[in-house]
C-alpha cells in the first residue's frame, strides 16, 4: 500500500470488511462502513474504497467508488493467512491489496503481476528471497499452515516419488470462475490423466472445507472411482517430500509445490502461470505467457510473498513483515501439534490449571486433570496411542516410570515456567506469560542421555534475521531490567573500584537444577561454590548474595551457611540479583539462572555446573576452543534459542510473541512506579485476597474445566 495513502478517509460497504483489524492495520487506521443508500454528499467525503475481492457487497462499493470517480482497492487473504483454517482463525495474518483486480484474475495484468514482470532482484533481494523460502520450506508453511487430524497424519500406502497427484478446491470459489475454469476443466484434467498415465495410481487431495462437509469439492466425482485414492488425513507438505507431478486449476497449493521443487500441472490460468515455471494445459496459456513473459520461482516467491503481502502483527493488529509473522506461526504450530490428542495432565496444581489450561488447548483436543493414579491409568487405557502426559517438571516419578513401563507409546511432556515468566512470583498466584514444554527432559537436566528440546535447538545453525531479532530482544530486556519475575528494584551497591568483582549467587540446597545439574563431588552449596572462586580468584572481590527463598525463612540454607563468611568480601541481603549483576565484572554461579541474566546483560559468567548456557559461559573455552568466548553472535544464538525459540507466550486470550510478553511486562512495572498502583500491586493484603480470589474462581470453574 503506497505511503501517500496513508491516513485517508476510507469506505466499504461491507460490516464484517469494517471490524477486521487485519484491514485496518493495513491502511493505518480503521476504515468506515458506506451502505448503498446514503447521500452522495456523504460518499463523497471517502478518498478510497475498497471491498473483499469479487463478493456482493464489494461490487456495491465498486460501483460507487466508480460513480464518484474515486479509487478501487481490492482486498483478499494473503499467500500466508493463518494457523488454522478460516473457520477457526477468523482474523487473518496477511492480506493482498490490489488497485486493479483481485490477483486471481487472469483478465487484467494486476498489481501482482506488473511487479513480477521484468523484475530483477538486487543481490540483498536475493539474499533476502532465499532465506525466506528456506524457511517456507524447512517449516512446512502454507497458506493455512496447521491442520489438525483426530487419528494421527498417514501417508497414504503406495505413495511415492513421482505420484501422480491432484488438489481439490472448492467448488465455486471465486478463483476458479476468473482463473479460466470451466465446469467441464476438472474432467478434462481427469481425461489428461489417464490417457497419459493410465497405469498409474491416482491421488486427490481433498480441501481441508471439503473434509469438514462444509463445501463441495471440485473433484467430487472421483471420491468412488476405482484408480483414485482420496487422501484425507495428511498435509500437503508431508506429501511434496516425495516429489509428486501435481495436477492443479488455480490452487496456491501448485505455487507451493514448484518452492518445493515438484513438476506442477495447471488446466487454469492461476496468478503463477504464464511464467515459465508451471506446465500449462490451458487454451489460454500460450496467449498469457507472451503478456507475462519469462520469469524464476525466487522472483516470484520474493515479489509475491515480501512485497505484494502485507502481514499483521498478531498481538498489536499493526503492520509487521514476513519473518516476524512466519516466526510467530511456526513456533505456535510446534506447540499445537505438541499439544495434539488425549492430553492427560497430572501434577498441576489446582490454582495453576485455569491458567495454563489455554496453552493446552486445541480446536480438537481433549483435556482432563487428573490427581488419583487410578483415574490416569484408566484415562490411558482408553486410547494409548493417541494419550499424552502433560506433568509439571519431575513430579510423580514412580507413577511415570510405571506409565512408561506398561504403555511405552504413551508420550510424556514436561511442563515448567519460562525464563522471563511473568511480573511478579507464582507463589503469589501470578500468572505465567511464558512457559516451556519438553517432549524429552527438561532444560535443566544434564545427567540424562535424553537431551532437552533446548539443547537441541542449541545445536541448529540460524541465519543472520534471527540473530537481529535477537539482538532487538536483548535491548528490550536490558533497557527496561527484565528478569524472570520482574521483582527487583535497581539500586546502588557501594563496592571498590580497584577491585575485580566477582558476584557470586546463592542457591537453594534442594534447588531441581542442583540435583540434575551435574555438579563436582566437591560443590553442593554455596558453601562449596565460595571456596572454589576464592581458590580460583584469590584477588577478586567476592560479593555474595545468599538465595531470597532461604533468607526469608521459606526454604533451607546449606548446612554450612555459616562459614561462608571466610570466603566472601561483601554479602547483600536487600540488594536486588540485577544491581549485583550490574557492578560485577564477572559471575560465578552452580547452575542458577543469573548466570543466564549475566550473560543476556554481557558478563562473563562461569557455571561449576552444567546448567543449558554452559557452552557459552567464559569457562567454556576449555570445553570448546573453537567456539569464540567474545564473539556477540554467540550470546544472540543463546537468546534466541532460549527466549525465543523454546518457549511459548501466552497472555491468557492468545498466543504471543516474546516481544509483546516483554512489552506486557514492561507497561506493568512502569504502572508500579505509581503510588496508587504500587498499593494495590505490592501490598500483602491485596496479594492475599487475590490469592482469594483465584482459589474461588479455580472451584468456580473446575465443574467447566472438566466439561471441557
Amino acid at each position: 500500500m503506497p505511503s501517500q495513502e496513508l491516513y485517508m478517509k476510507i469506505g466499504c460497504s461491507s460490516l464484517k470488511l469494517s471490524r477486521l483489524s487485519a484491514v485496518h492495520a493495513l491502511f493505518g487506521h480503521k476504515i468506515s462502513l458506506v451502505l448503498p443508500f446514503l447521500s452522495v454528499f456523504q460518499k463523497k467525503d471517502y478518498d478510497i474504497y475498497c471491498g473483499w475481492g469479487y463478493g456482493k457487497q464489494s461490487l456495491k462499493a465498486k460501483k460507487i467508488a466508480d460513480d464518484l470517480n474515486k479509487k478501487f482497492i481490492y482486498l483478499e487473504d494473503g499467500f500466508i493467512r493463518s494457523v488454522f483454517t478460516s473457520s477457526i482463525s477468523k482474523e487473518p495474518l496477511s492480506l493482498v491489496a490490489d488497485s486493479v483486480a483481485p490477483y486471481y484474475d487472469y483478465r487484467h495484468i494486476t498489481d501482482l503481476e506488473k511487479l513480477i514482470n521484468h523484475r530483477c532482484l538486487s543481490f540483498e533481494e536475493t539474499e533476502k528471497a532465499l532465506i525466506a523460502k528456506e524457511y517456507f520450506i524447512n517449516h512446512k508453511l502454507s497458506k493455512f499452515c496447521f491442520k489438525e487430524y483426530p487419528q494421527g497424519k498417514k501417508i497414504p500406502v503406495g505413495f511415492c516419488d513421482g505420484a501422480i497427484l491432484i488438489i481439490d478446491q472448492v467448488f465455486g470459489d471465486l478463483s476458479l470462475s476468473y482463473g479460466g475454469v470451466t465446469a467441464q476443466t476438472p474432467h478434462l484434467l481427469f481425461d489428461y490423466i489417464k490417457n497419459n498415465h493410465p497405469q498409474s495410481t491416482i491421488y486427490l487431495k481433498l480441501h481441508p472445507e471439503v473434509l469438514s462437509g462444509k463445501k463441495k469439492g471440485c473433484f467430487d466425482f472421483l471420491h468412488s472411482y476405482p484408480n483414485v485414492v482420496c487422501i484425507t488425513d495428511c498435509d500437503l507438505s508431508d506429501l511434496l517430500i516425495f516429489k509428486p507431478q501435481l495436477f492443479v486449476l488455480t490452487s496456491l497449493a501448485g505455487f507451493e509445490a514448484v518452492l518445493h521443487g515438484c513438476k506442477v500441472n495447471s488446466f487454469g490460468l492461476p496468478w503463477y502461470s504464464g511464467y515459465g515455471i508451471t506446465h500449462d494445459k490451458h487454451p489460454q496459456a500460450p496467449e498469457l505467457s507472451q503478456r507475462r513473459g519469462k520469469s524464476d520461482i525466487l522472483t516470484i516467491f520474493y515479489v509475491a510473498y515480501l512485497e505484494y503481502t502485507q502481514y499483521v502483527c498478531p498481538q498489536t493488529k499493526t503492520k509487521s513483515d514476513y519473518f516476524s509473522v512466519v516466526q510467530f506461526i511456526t513456533r505456535v504450530i510446534k506447540h499445537q501439534k505438541m499439544m495434539s490428542g488425549n492430553l492427560i495432565a497430572i501434577g498441576i496444581r489446582p490454582w495453576k490449571r485455569n491458567d495454563i489450561y489455554p496453552w493446552l488447548k486445541t480446536p480438537s483436543n481433549s483435556i482432563s486433570f487428573l490427581d488419583k493414579d487410578t483415574k490416569i491409568i484408566k484415562a490411558i487405557k482408553k486410547s494409548p496411542e493417541h494419550s499424552k502426559i502433560i506433568c509439571w517438571s519431575y513430579k510423580n516419578k514412580e507413577l511415570l516410570t510405571k506409565i512408561q513401563q506398561q504403555y511405552p507409546q504413551v508420550k510424556i511432556i514436561r511442563l515448567e515456567d519460562g525464563f522471563i515468566r511473568s511480573y511478579g512470583l507464582g507463589s503469589d498466584f501470578i500468572p505465567p506469560l511464558s512457559l516451556c514444554f519438553d517432549n524429552n527432559d527438561l532444560y535443566f537436566n544434564a545427567v540424562t542421555d535424553n537431551p532437552s528440546d533446548l539443547k537441541s535447538i542449541l545445536k541448529q545453525p540460524i541465519n543472520h534475521l534471527c540473530l537481529e531479532r535477537a539482538e532487538r530482544l536483548q535491548k528490550m530486556i536490558t533497557q527496561n531490567h527484565v528478569t524472570k519475575y520482574n521483582t527487583d528494584i535497581i539500586s546502588a551497591i557501594t563496592v571498590p573500584n580497584n577491585k575485580h568483582i566477582i558476584f557470586v549467587p546463592g542457591q537453594v540446597t534442594q534447588d531441581a537444577s542442583l540435583i540434575y545439574g551435574k555438579l563436582p563431588s566437591h560443590i553442593q552449596q554455596d558453601y562449596d561454590l565460595l571456596q572454589q572462586v576464592k581458590k580460583d580468584y584469590p584477588n577478586s572481590y567476592i560479593l555474595y548474595k545468599p538465595h531470597p527463598d532461604a533468607t526469608s525463612g521459606n526454604r533451607k540454607h546449606g548446612d554450612q551457611y555459616h562459614l561462608c563468611h571466610q570466603f566472601y568480601n561483601q554479602i547483600e541481603v536487600d540488594a536486588s540479583v540485577l544491581s549485583c549483576i550490574h557492578v560485577a565484572d564477572m559471575v560465578a554461579t552452580m547452575t542458577s539462572q543469573v548466570g543466564f541474566d549475566a550473560l543476556i546483560r554481557g558478563k562473563k559468567v562461569i557455571a561449576y555446573g552444567s546448567p543449558f548456557y554452559r557452552d557459552f559461559c567464559h569457562n567454556a573455552e576449555k570445553d570448546n576452543p573453537n567456539y569464540p568466548i567474545k564473539s556477540a553472535s554467540k550470546t544472540m544464538h543463546l537468546i534466541y534459542s532460549a527466549l525465543i525459540e523454546y518457549p511459548i507466550y501466552h497472555d491468557g486470550k492468545s498466543f504471543i510473541a516474546p516481544e509483546e510478553a516483554v512489552s506486557i511486562i514492561i507497561k506493568r512495572k512502569n504502572l508500579v512506579e505509581k503510588s496508587y498502583r504500587y498499593i494495590i500491586v505490592q501490598s500483602k493484603m491485596f496479594r492475599f485476597l487475590y490469592k482469594i480470589k483465584k482459589w474461588v474462581l479455580w472451584m468456580l470453574s473446575n465443574l467447566s474445566l472438566k466439561q471441557k
